[in-house]
């Protein structure tokens, strides 16, 4: 009796329950492959098309960019990268309202809190770029919201506010966007500008001398020296003033511009060999400039007007 019982258990409905395990281990395993085999070759690709394009738009092959992005994006609608590239192409050769509608039309489509925030920016940049305030503010704080952490959405709704004279809520954005990104001197160099904007000049110099400690001394740029030199002059610091427009001279000797306000500032502070000395050097070096072959008799009328009124 056991071998019998044997055999009607290796039967199931009338089928033999090997041939049923086999006919399931073959549906398991199609089901394992034909997602792959169903894939086209342009969908296995588009990662690679995704790189591609990237490598072509750094190298300046803007042409063989924008067509990779294009195949990446037919194999996949909901790829950010390229859609972002795409549209940074678009807006590159001046064709700005299609630019705006791939990327407004890639921020709605499904992606990473990233992907989406970089697609924001791009957006907020191009609507700011534009004179569009309530677009740029409107992307700005999408990013905000997708990226809280991140410092550049506070940053753009920064400069989104300070374009249209919202100055006290872009200087709380610029503060919150140095929290998160302390070092970053772009976003110090804003703030500097900005407090200037807002007439207090004393926080003006400390971030401006906030941002040169991040140079070497000698290797401050120009905008940072003549940043400090404003502020000095506004605050009365005559003399700091004089130092910082001599430090930019050294670093843009090129700029007759700078030769005159040193010279102004000299006179000032009441030192007009100082100033003689300025205007001799600038009318050498600018032997064309009309202006600055007659600094120095204007320096001498100055100063001696300004010595006759001393004698009195």
């Amino acid at each position: 009796m056991r071998p019998i019982e044997t055999r009607r258990q290796s039967h199931l409905f009338g089928v033999p329950t090997g041939l049923l395990a086999a006919v399931l281990c073959l549906i398991l395993g199609c089901q394992g492959i034909l997602p792959f085999r169903g894939m086209s070759r342009k969908d296995n690709r588009r990662p690679e098309l995704g790189r591609e394009g990237v490598a072509a738009f750094e190298e300046g092959k803007y042409d063989l960019a924008a067509e990779k992005f294009a195949q990446a994006m037919k194999s996949d609608e909901n790829d950010l990268l390229s859609r972002r590239y795409y549209g940074e192409i678009l807006w590159r050769d001046g064709k700005k309202n299609e630019a705006i509608h791939v990327l407004s039309d890639a921020a709605g489509r499904d992606g990473s809190p990233e992907e989406r925030a970089a697609i924001c920016e791009s957006l907020a940049e191009k609507f700011l770029e534009s004179d569009q305030a309530a677009s740029a503010l409107h992307y700005a704080d999408k990013m905000i919201e997708l990226t809280p952490r991140r410092h550049k959405g506070w940053q753009l709704r920064a400069m989104v506010c300070q374009e249209i004279g919202k100055k006290d809520e872009a200087l709380t954005d610029y503060h919150r966007a140095l929290q998160l990104a302390p070092g970053d001197k772009d976003l110090i160099r804003s703030l500097a500008v900005l407090e200037g904007e807002l007439g207090d000049d004393r926080a003006a110099l400390a971030v401006w001398e906030e941002l040169g400690r991040l140079y070497p001394s000698r290797d401050q740029p120009l905008d940072v020296l003549l940043g400090k030199a404003e502020a000095c002059r506004h605050l009365g610091r005559g003399l700091q003033a004089a130092d910082c427009y001599a430090a930019a001279i050294e670093r843009n000797p090129d700029d007759p511009a700078l030769y005159r306000i040193l010279a102004e500032l000299h006179l000032e502070n009441h030192n007009a060999d100082a100033a003689r000395e300025v205007a001799a050097l600038a009318a050498e070096r600018f032997p064309g400039s009309r202006d600055m072959s007659d600094l120095p008799a204007r320096v001498d009328q100055i100063a001696a007007r300004e010595g006759a009124a001393g004698v009195r």
